[in-house]
């Protein structure tokens, strides 16, 4: 049984080359964001359903520790990792 569609149209299936680390971080900020999975967060972003604010360097750090606070203790250190590098290209 299909699931019922979330959108106006069905998903396509897509391919897209990211480090392990990269999709590692990326799915548990998708989570940490309440969205089921990658697919939702970037169907979202490029929806303008979510909009990714803008992180002064002042309140980094506080973000982080906000994020990693929502994801499972095993896979923080990862994420951790992904996230301060994320954070010093942003600055």
């Amino acid at each position: 049984m299909a699931r019922p569609l979330k959108y106006d149209s069905e998903k396509k299936e897509r391919k897209l080359r990211v480090t392990e680390s990269g999709w590692e971080g990326t799915r548990s900020i998708a989570l940490s964001l309440n969205r089921s999975g990658i697919a939702d967060l970037l169907e979202d972003l490029a929806r303008g359903t979510l909009i990714i604010g803008e992180v002064k360097p002042s309140n980094v750090e506080q973000v982080i520790a906000d994020i990693l606070r929502t994801i499972p203790p095993n896979d923080r250190r990862s994420a951790k990792k992904w996230l301060t590098r994320l954070a010093k290209k942003l600055q």
